[in-house]
């Protein structure tokens, strides 16, 4: 929901599974969006993490 965005919530929360995976003996943490949610894409970078790569999806209706 557009009004609870950009309070630090989400940071928060990625924060505490980033320790967690830290204290479980990781040393990268992976995630993902749709490349037309572009504030999620601008989330992820302003976390610090890095595009690594883009897909592309296919769907074939089978009749």
């Amino acid at each position: 929901m557009e009004e609870v965005r950009k309070q630090g919530v989400g940071r928060k929360l990625v924060e505490a599974g980033e320790q967690w995976a830290r204290s479980m003996g990781c040393t990268e943490m992976g995630s993902n969006t749709e490349i037309w949610r572009t504030g999620s894409i601008e989330a992820h970078l302003s976390l610090g993490y890095t595009e690594v790569e883009r897909d592309v999806n296919f769907l074939k209706k089978l009749k």
